[in-house]
């Protein structure tokens, strides 16, 4: 789908207050759902996780309609417990870019601005040699869950991972290879 609506560009350090409040917007949305990411307005993520991602060119912004619609981080980092699962395809750290934080703004979801961001990411990947997408989704998300399996990303199975203050630690990790 090409929506001339959208554009999916690179955070700068202009965008963290915005991206604050957005990020705020989402938890809001989250905590008044059955649908629980376990981000939180005092943790993560952070004006300073923001702020240095944006300073990696890690972090992405959707705008749409001219609005601060959505973001996401794009990197190399992964959890250690990304080690437990049976992976599609071996490669190099180097070779795996990982979603992080992906996050769409009540006001702008189901308008496919997820579905947008993602396809952006299999685009930077392919454009970096890469040889897959990896990423974890909490359990208790169920609507990104879907969203990874309906995208063609292959779930790998739940694992234990640990991060800082997830009251639950139990995530479906998923895979797309390139």
């Amino acid at each position: 789908m090409v929506n001339m609506q959208l554009k999916i560009r690179p955070a700068c350090t202009d965008d963290i207050e915005q991206l604050r409040l957005l990020y705020d917007e989402i938890i809001d949305a989250m905590d008044a759902s059955r649908w629980h990411a376990q981000w939180r307005k005092d943790g993560y993520p952070s004006r300073e996780d923001l702020l240095a991602k944006a300073i990696a060119a890690e972090l992405w912004v959707c705008e749409y309609s001219g609005e601060l619609a959505a973001a996401m981080v794009l990197n190399h980092s992964y959890n250690p417990g990304y080690s437990q699962a049976p992976w599609q395809v071996e490669c190099g750290e180097d070779e795996v870019l990982c979603i992080h934080t992906l996050g769409v703004s009540p006001r702008f979801q189901r308008c496919g601005i997820a579905s947008a961001m993602v396809h952006h990411a299999i685009a930077i990947a392919r454009a970096s040699s890469c040889k897959c997408l990896r990423l974890d989704v909490i359990n208790t998300n169920r609507p990104a869950d879907l969203l990874y399996l309906r995208l063609g990303f292959c779930c790998r199975g739940a694992f234990t991972l640990n991060y800082e203050g997830a009251v639950c630690t139990q995530f479906n990790l998923y895979e797309y290879v390139l």
